[in-house]
């Protein structure tokens, strides 16, 4: 008897959840035929303190999908560990199973981002700016666990001292009606921090963020916000005194509309004269 597949809101180990009552889900798999679950039991606990928030005791069930968080308040910006075990009703099969995985909880409330937006006031919608903002970290801090949050109207990619915050995540986030929703990525760099300096960059394009009605602040895309927390504390945010801009070897063609040819499908210029080497590591002068 196995218990395997464990999701959170049908995710593996999911990053930056906003459901305030996040949902499981497991499958029972075994070798003998007719198998059932006959009960299960889930614990959930915040990874940092290892202090149990929801018990679900023995459950009389054979669910296993969706079952619903129903413990203590879940807290913005946190990570969970849980377990499932499970108990077969089938006296051939061994009597227990388990399995154990992680979710954590996004920014929950405007008011728990620390940075501020940014953009490049000089750029017109068609630039693709680079954003850098160093910061420093002491030796005990660069091997805790270590989350990034990026919103961006229009695309983001994300890097940490030149290294890629995702190796599968490119064009971030996913396309949203931008007046009405700007949504945000989260990242796990936890391996890509050192003590000393550190580099946040960002390159931002306004793809498909061309909207005549964007309101302000949004009207002059691409804008990024982006906040950086090590062991549950911010190092590093968009807006502040260290964050600079220029732009990047990326030019948007606008022209997404009907007109056909280029100036109907859009593209991107590419200029590798404008390329500055190491514009997201440490060291820059």
């Amino acid at each position: 008897l196995r218990v395997e597949n464990p999701r959170v809101e049908y995710l593996t180990n999911p990053l930056g959840l906003d459901a305030a009552r996040p949902r499981f889900s497991w499958n029972l798999a075994s070798s003998l035929r007719g198998v059932e679950q006959a009960s299960y039991r889930l614990i959930v606990a915040n990874a940092a303190s290892s202090q149990i928030v929801w018990d679900s005791k023995v459950v009389a069930s054979n669910a296993s999908v969706n079952v619903e968080y129903a413990g203590s308040t879940l807290g913005s910006g946190e990570v969970y560990t849980w377990n499932v075990t499970a108990v077969a009703r089938s006296l051939l099969a061994a009597p227990l199973a388990a399995t154990s995985a992680t979710f954590s909880m996004g920014l929950l409330t405007a008011d728990e981002w620390h940075g501020s937006w940014v953009g490049m006031a000089s750029a017109a919608r068609s630039a693709a700016p680079w954003f850098r903002t160093p910061f420093a970290l002491a030796a005990a801090d660069a091997s805790s666990e270590a989350l990034l949050y990026v919103a961006s109207v229009g695309y983001h990619e994300a890097t940490i001292n030149g290294k890629p915050a995702s190796a599968t995540s490119v064009l971030a986030p996913s396309v949203s009606y931008l007046p009405k929703r700007v949504l945000y990525r989260t990242y796990n760099v936890s391996g890509l921090l050192v003590a000393g300096d550190n580099v946040l960059g960002l390159w931002a394009s306004s793809a498909w963020a061309d909207y005549p009605d964007l309101s302000a602040p949004f009207a002059k895309a691409p804008l990024v916000l982006a906040e950086l927390r090590v062991g549950g504390k911010v190092v590093a945010s968009t807006g502040d005194a260290s964050t600079s801009c220029r732009e990047s070897t990326v030019t948007h063609l606008r022209g997404w509309g009907s007109g056909g040819g280029l100036q109907g499908f859009g593209g991107d210029h590419l200029n590798d004269s404008a390329a500055v080497e190491g514009w997201d590591e440490p060291g820059l002068l």
